[in-house]
């Protein structure tokens, strides 16, 4: 087995705050947090390095044979759900390449996914703001599976 090297010099961590538990959304340009990591890892092997108030930076390697590499998340420290990965939810897009991916999806070469630096995207700094996030996201991108009263009343308002 080769061993591939991943480095990525800078990283900039974009610290979206979304106050989605409270009932509503505060989305903001916040400041931008730049994380420096340096590190190889082998093909299929994961990287961790914890940083910010209880966060980690993680690269997960692909789960599919066909698509060597890496996905980058960031996870709260200590969180024991594997569904609960803090960074897709607000790092658009959702259904094609996404600055998140170091790996050969979407047409890439090795090259080109290793090239692209430093990594811009952005997480939830809470973990209880994630199943808020989720459902939105999740009406966004299957709109057929919202509940029609939450999609009604605001065009309630708009008819009057």
């Amino acid at each position: 087995m080769r061993s591939v090297t991943a480095a990525i010099a800078a990283v900039a961590l974009l610290a979206w705050t979304a106050r989605v538990a409270s009932g509503h959304s505060v989305w903001c340009a916040p400041p931008a947090t730049t994380a420096t990591f340096t590190a190889s890892v082998r093909h299929g092997e994961a990287f961790e390095r914890t940083f910010g108030r209880n966060l980690v930076f993680r690269l997960a390697p692909s789960r599919d044979p066909s698509i060597p590499g890496w996905t980058i998340e960031v996870r709260a420290r200590g969180d024991a759900n594997p569904e609960r990965e803090l960074s897709w939810l607000v790092t658009p897009p959702y259904r094609s390449w996404n600055p998140r991916y170091l790996d050969l999806s979407y047409g890439r070469s090795a090259g080109e996914a290793v090239a692209l630096t430093p990594r811009e995207f952005a997480y939830l700094t809470d973990v209880a703001d994630f199943e808020r996030a989720a459902a939105a996201v999740k009406t966004l991108l299957w709109p057929g599976t919202a509940r029609t009263s939450s999609w009604t009343r605001p065009e309630r308002r708009w008819t009057r």
